[in-house]
């Protein structure tokens, strides 16, 4: 669902075709139509991974899990309760606290543990792997029944000369979007997410809060209202927009350019239309 406007972040309001905040238009097929898709995730490494968007956004996981593990409290009660294993007695209540105390405990060090900030890195996609994986599972009558799962590996080699391995099971978040050859680095602060240097050939971005696959021409995440991490806008792969009011020499108009991203901006209008800066 989507929940905030694509051009500058601002929480969508219902029933209105263009946000209130930035004048742009929602759709962003609308708001950049003679935006090239190729390109607009543009070159070299995103200066907003500092972005509070990402810090908001973490925030909302963290109360998220809390209520998650809030639920799953009262659905182990309830169904403690059912199965007669527990009674409404003192006795019954010590050995459900007894439970409910080691089960936030594992918890909350989980939490802590994945809230601690962890060092960025750069390396090269060296090598991608798919192979089918079987496993063992056990059902409700304690008996083991094999099974299989696609196991998808990107490896990587860093900077430092180490290797790290992104392993995913039936699923090809990644897989599908980083290439062999390609430099990426990684930043693990109110995050987990791989950019490319160049992204100029992606058809999609990633985003960086909810991991969703976003418009290269958007700049925020419509689901979850995170800056996407885009690189220096490459003009040439835009076809000009010229500004009316400005002419250079012998009367031939020059491109007004937008001092936040670079990208050809039109007159009339008060924020750029790919980055949302206000145009001055």
């Amino acid at each position: 669902m989507e929940r905030f406007c694509t051009c500058c972040g601002a929480e969508k309001q219902k029933q209105q075709s263009v946000c209130p905040q930035c004048r742009q238009a929602y759709d962003v097929r609308q708001r950049c139509a003679q935006m090239n898709p190729f390109g607009a995730g543009g070159i070299g490494w995103s200066t907003q991974v500092s972005h509070p968007s990402f810090k908001k956004n973490a925030g909302k996981n963290r109360i998220a899990s809390i209520i998650f593990a809030l639920i799953v409290c009262i659905i182990i009660f309830v169904v403690l309760l059912i199965k007669g294993d527990m009674e409404l007695n003192s006795n019954g209540m010590r050995l459900f606290g007894i439970l409910m105390a080691v089960l936030w405990g594992f918890w909350i060090i989980w939490m802590i543990a994945a809230s601690i900030p962890k060092k960025d890195w750069e390396g090269v996609v060296a090598q991608k792997d798919s192979k089918l994986e079987e496993y063992y599972s056990r059902t409700g009558d304690n008996s083991n029944v094999r099974q299989s799962r696609m196991k998808y590996t990107v490896t990587i080699h860093k900077k430092d000369g180490s290797t790290k391995k992104i392993t995913e099971l039936d699923r090809t978040f990644w897989y599908d979007y980083l290439h062999e050859g390609e430099t990426v680095r990684y930043h693990g602060t109110n995050m987990t997410y791989y950019e490319k240097f160049d992204k100029t050939h992606d058809s999609y971005l990633p985003c960086a809060g909810c991991e969703s696959k976003r418009d290269p021409r958007e700049n925020y995440c419509g689901r979850c209202g995170c800056i996407l991490l885009k690189g220096q806008a490459v003009p040439s792969v835009i076809p000009p927009v010229f500004s009316s009011s400005q002419t250079g020499i012998q009367g031939v108009p020059q491109a007004a350019y937008c001092r936040g991203c670079g990208q050809p901006i039109r007159t009339g209008i008060r924020f750029c239309g790919s980055c949302g800066t206000p145009v001055s």
